[in-house]
């Protein structure tokens, strides 16, 4: 909320729209907010019927494609978000948006789940997590980590985003090797894998990760901008 306001550059629709005036600029916002929601709606759950039945016609394991096609589908608007920004050197703003992502996945999205179980099943149980749910659970927690000790220090270099695409692709393959008799077990040595990873990059970025915390906590919003 300090933070200095700055005029965006806008380009294409964003820039017509921003030609509307008040009135007509938030109309249309609200318009595509509804159409987006609608069409969300109208094509989850037939394209996860989809997925499934997929992989049962080609005999594709229902986890492998339920843990990778579905989320790069749900996913490619914010990587191409991302990828634009970072092609026009507003590295800052193409990472942020993938963090905000990932900060709404951990808390709103995640924090819906159960209530939407409660309402569909007419219970107050929760949502039940075990088996390879648990297994998911846990790798995603672990790449959550690695993610925050690979930023740390607030860059990525080369080399680190090459240990990034490697660690994906090695779990990728392994995945698709394993089928789903080894699903479990890719889970947990994935998981392993990514917690020793962010435990050594912790123990040599520590400066960085005590510089972080006292920016995030103390440091006022002036001095953390150069003027």
């Amino acid at each position: 909320m300090k933070a200095p306001v700055e005029e965006p550059h806008l380009i294409g629709p964003a820039l017509w729209i921003a030609s509307f005036g008040a009135a007509a600029r938030r109309a249309s916002i609200a318009a595509m907010a509804v159409w987006a929601a609608l069409v969300i709606v109208l094509s989850a759950e037939p394209f996860a019927h989809a997925v499934v039945q997929t992989g049962r016609e080609h005999g594709i394991s229902e986890f492998f494609l339920v843990q990778w096609l579905a989320p790069l589908a749900s996913e490619a608007p914010e990587f191409i978000v991302a990828g634009l920004f970072a092609w026009r050197l507003r590295t800052g703003i193409a990472l942020g948006a993938l963090v905000s992502s990932k900060v709404n996945q951990w808390t709103l999205l995640v924090g819906s789940l159960p209530i939407v179980f409660a309402i569909s099943s007419a219970s107050r149980h929760g949502l039940p997590i075990a088996g390879t749910q648990a297994g998911e659970l846990l790798l995603t927690g672990s790449q959550s980590l690695f993610a925050v000790a690979m930023l740390i220090n607030l860059r990525m270099s080369l080399a680190e985003a090459a240990w990034i695409v490697a660690l994906f692709w090695g779990q990728f393959v392994a995945s698709r090797v394993g089928g789903e008799h080894l699903h479990e077990e890719v889970l947990v040595v994935a998981s392993a894998v990514y917690l020793v990873a962010a435990a050594w990059i912790l123990s040599v970025k520590r400066r960085d990760a005590l510089t972080l915390l006292r920016d995030g906590l103390r440091t006022p919003y002036a001095e953390l901008v150069p003027g």
